[in-house]
């Protein structure tokens, strides 16, 4: 038997390492040690080393690029496939069309094709002209258009070498491809009851072509009406079409006029008429007017600046003035053949933005009824010194309502002052106004007008002059 000093020390099983170095150095496989059979035995496990973060960040972000480079060449293919089916060079022989023609509508005498007159070129635009005369013993005269290419523009004139029993009405067509005026027609035209006047018409296509330079094509139209008469009717129906009146208020007196187009403004010089009608959309209106009876001037997205007269010869003439988004003027006169009584109503409204009515001229003793409305925005309005009644104004409580009685005399000369009486709140004021004699208090005119004005969210002023 051996003895304990014989003992030799056995072989490590695992190799010596220093405390300051890896035991597993990385990128080495570790050798891991069991037993079999009383034998020894080396696993390999590997060790796999790990990416670098710039390495993952590249191939993350060439994978983005790769994925929105394909949405996007998708995208292309499919908006150039839409563009070219809506843009692609019209067919002029196209004929899936047709034309919008009122059904009460009679075409008499058509300008079509080779029919149109006068051609010219500029350089820029080929024109060609129609003319027409219609007889102003007609009960109404008219100028309409419809169609997708029937937009342009109207002017509204007189001449003193214009025959009497005719208007005359000069429709030129402007166009860049020479093709293109074959869709147009200017038609001489009836409607029942006496009426008579001109209808330019371009198609409607089923498959619309897209407006680009190959199609472009617009009307400049010339009514010329005779100085020193009286027409019964004037009318213009118009679409896309901005119209300019001359100064016709001392040449030419109108029994009705309406001006009705859309997404164009109307200007107007100065007209007079029994009754007068103005309608536009998206665009603003602009001008003189007289009437003795009615007048309604209607429009949205567009500014009113208009001085408007107003004379009563027993109607009771009214006023309606309406836009929506877009400041409002307004200069009014009131007057009567005497200088004296007279009623008047007159309503003024838009929204989202100013209102600002100056009464000018009001006869003593007359009656008004006037209603002014906005919303989100400055109302100030000024009455005439002649002016009794009630008011009453409103705002936002958080906003102002200022009733300001300004100096002046007594617009009859007779040496009277005003008196008034009322209660105010915030955001609001209400009371009444009259003229009194100092000598003989309280018995002044009553229930003579009525002046109701609104908005919100803004100040609100009312004058009022005369002490």
């Amino acid at each position: 038997m051996s003895s304990s000093g014989d003992i030799k020390s056995a072989p490590a099983l695992l190799p010596q390492t220093s405390p300051l170095q890896p035991l597993y150095p990385a990128g080495h496989a570790i050798q891991l040690y069991t037993t079999i059979d009383g034998r020894p035995q080396a696993v390999l496990v590997p060790v796999h080393k790990r990416k670098s973060l710039a390495r993952r960040l590249l191939r993350g972000s060439l994978f983005l690029f790769l994925f929105f480079w394909i949405v996007h060449g998708l995208h292309r293919v499919f908006h150039a496939r839409h563009w070219f089916s809506r843009h692609k060079d019209f067919d002029i022989g196209d004929r899936d069309y047709y034309y919008d023609s009122p059904s009460d509508l009679v075409l008499e005498n058509c300008v079509e094709g080779a029919g149109w007159s006068g051609r010219k070129d500029d350089g820029y635009f080929s024109s060609a002209t129609a003319t027409f005369d219609v007889d102003l013993s007609a009960d109404n005269i008219y100028l309409l258009s419809r169609g997708r290419f029937s937009s342009g523009t109207v002017n509204v004139t007189t001449s003193s070498k214009q025959p009497k029993e005719t208007a005359t009405i000069d429709v030129v067509a402007k166009y860049r491809r020479e093709g293109v005026l074959d869709w147009a027609k200017a038609c001489l035209t009836s409607r029942h009851q006496n009426q008579k006047g001109v209808g330019i018409f371009t198609p409607i296509w089923r498959r619309a072509p897209h407006r680009h330079e190959g199609t472009i094509l617009h009307f400049e139209t010339t009514i010329t009406l005779p100085e020193g008469v009286s027409i019964s009717g004037f009318e213009t129906d118009v679409p896309n079409t901005s119209q300019t009146v001359g100064d016709l208020a001392s040449k030419v007196g109108f029994a009705a006029v309406s001006l009705k187009g859309t997404n164009a403004p109307i200007t107007v010089g100065a007209l007079s008429a029994v009754k007068g009608h103005v309608h536009t959309t998206n665009a603003g209106i602009r001008g003189s007017f007289n009437t003795t009876s009615s007048l309604i001037l209607e429009t949205t997205n567009g500014p009113i600046n208009i001085g408007v007269g107003l004379h009563d010869k027993g109607e009771h003439p009214t006023l309606f003035a309406h836009t929506t988004n877009a400041h409002f003027d307004g200069r009014l006169s009131l007057t009567t053949s005497s200088g004296a009584g007279g009623n008047f109503s007159v309503d003024t409204t838009t929204t989202n933005s100013r209102l600002s009515v100056s009464f000018l001229d009001a006869p003593l003793d007359s009656g008004l009824k006037y209603h002014a409305k906005s919303t989100n925005g400055r109302v100030d309005v000024t009455l005439h010194p002649t002016y009794e009644g009630d008011f009453n104004i409103s705002t936002s409580r958080s906003s102002k309502a200022l009733v300001n009685f300004l100096p002046g005399p007594d617009p009859s000369g007779q040496g009277r002052h005003r008196a008034t009486s009322g209660h105010s709140d915030k955001g609001s004021d209400s009371g009444q106004t009259r003229w009194e004699d100092p000598k003989n208090p309280g018995h002044g005119r009553k229930d003579s007008g009525t002046v109701v004005m609104s908005t919100s969210n803004a100040p609100i002023v009312l004058n009022i002059p005369g002490l």
